[in-house]
């Protein structure tokens, strides 16, 4: 299989990535009603619509996922506060398309943006209610993290 993930910080919504963010809103701690209304704003627009508003550009980097010649999710790294003794954390986040799934794409392409930056130390937030939260903890134990005490979700860090 053919597949790439590389840094796209001009990557703009379209309706079917705010479509599968629909279909799992809840678990992503989201308004359904509000992620309508997001899919009727990027239909009626007349210009692409950031992924990323650019005033947050220095603290966000998106990553494109391609499998089969086609965009098939995303990884999006932010830039958190710095914790006592760490400095800065990297806050990582995936999201590969339904028809996409179960091909171990999104544990690759987190693999791979970790791999392009061993000196960051990162973390991975994991909601009680995630319907994928038993797939996502595995990958991320594989990927070397290690979950910490966090009353909001499984909270996962990695340091470099």
């Amino acid at each position: 299989m053919d597949r790439a993930v590389f840094r796209d910080d001009d990557m703009t919504w379209t309706v079917e990535h705010a479509e599968e963010i629909h279909r799992v809103a809840p678990a992503l701690g989201l308004d359904p009603a509000e992620v309508a209304d997001m899919i009727q704003a990027i239909r009626a627009a007349e210009e692409p619509i950031p992924l990323v508003h650019p005033e947050e550009q220095d603290l966000r980097e998106n990553y494109r996922i391609v499998s089969g010649g086609e965009t098939v999710g995303a990884v999006t790294v932010v830039e958190e506060a710095p914790l006592v003794g760490f400095g800065s954390t990297w806050q990582i986040d995936v999201f590969v398309y339904e028809r996409a799934r179960s091909k171990g794409l999104a544990a690759w392409a987190v693999g791979e943006v970790l791999r392009q930056h061993p000196e960051r130390s990162w973390e991975a937030i994991v909601k009680h209610d995630n319907p994928f939260q038993k797939h996502v903890v595995s990958m991320l134990e594989r990927l070397g993290f290690e979950e910490q005490d966090n009353v909001g979700g499984r909270y996962f860090v990695r340091r470099p």
